[in-house]
C-alpha cells in the first residue's frame, strides 16, 4: 500500500487553530471532522500525524486539558485515603456528591475501587467510617456462604450487589481473608 504524504500544519499551529474551534470532547472532535470543515492541512488523526511532534492527549489538543481516566495519575492510595478521611464523609451519596460537586483533586479518582484495586478494603476504610461492622471470621464467613447454595462466581457477585449480604460478610473476601485461609472460590463457595 502506498502512503501518501501530506503537508500538515506543525503541531503548534495546528493545535492553535483547533482550540479555536471550541470543542468540549472526543465526540465534538470527531462530529468536526467529518462535517467536511476540516482544513485539508489538519489530519483528522492527529495522534498518528504528531505522535513525536508533540502530541499529548487530546484534553491538551482541544485545550479542554482533559484526560482520559484510565490515563491519568493519581496520588498513591495512602495518601488519598487521607486526604478523603479529612473530609468526614458519611456514605457512599456523599462521596459520589463530593465526586460531582468540582471540589475532587483531579489526582484522586471517583473509582478509587478500580483505580487502586490492589489496596482497596471498601467505602468504609476509604472514608474512615468509624461506624465500622465487625466481620465474621474467615470459618464463619465461608459456612454463611456455603448456605446460600451459589453455583458460580457469577452467582457470588450477583448476590453479593442485591442487598442480601449482611455486612458481616466482606464483598471481596480473597483481600479481607487472604491471610487468614482464603485458598480461592470453589473453596469459598463449597461444593456444587
Amino acid at each position: 500500500m502506498k502512503k501518501y504524504k501530506k503537508n500538515w500544519l506543525p503541531f503548534e499551529e495546528a493545535r492553535a487553530f483547533v482550540r479555536t474551534l471550541n470543542l468540549k470532547s472526543g465526540n465534538d472532535w470527531i462530529d468536526y471532522t467529518e462535517s467536511g470543515d476540516l482544513p485539508p492541512n489538519i489530519p483528522k488523526s492527529p495522534q498518528l500525524v504528531y505522535k513525536d511532534k508533540g502530541w499529548k492527549n487530546l484534553g491538551d489538543w482541544l485545550g479542554t486539558g482533559t484526560i482520559q481516566p484510565r490515563k491519568r495519575e493519581y496520588i498513591s492510595f495512602t495518601e488519598a485515603r487521607k486526604f478523603v478521611r479529612s473530609l468526614k464523609l458519611k456514605s457512599t451519596n456523599e462521596w459520589n456528591k463530593y465526586c460531582k460537586s468540582g471540589l475532587k483533586p483531579d489526582n484522586i479518582p471517583s473509582s478509587p475501587y478500580r483505580d487502586y484495586d490492589k489496596e482497596w478494603l471498601g467505602v468504609r476504610d476509604w472514608l474512615g467510617n468509624k461506624k465500622r461492622f465487625e466481620i465474621l471470621s474467615f470459618v464463619d464467613a465461608r459456612k454463611y456462604v456455603q448456605k446460600q447454595k451459589l453455583k458460580s462466581l457469577e452467582e457470588w457477585h450477583k448476590w453479593s450487589k442485591s442487598g442480601k449480604r449482611p455486612f458481616k460478610i466482606p464483598s471481596n473476601p480473597y483481600k479481607i481473608y487472604k491471610d487468614q485461609g482464603w485458598i480461592g472460590w470453589r473453596d469459598w463457595l463449597g461444593p456444587r
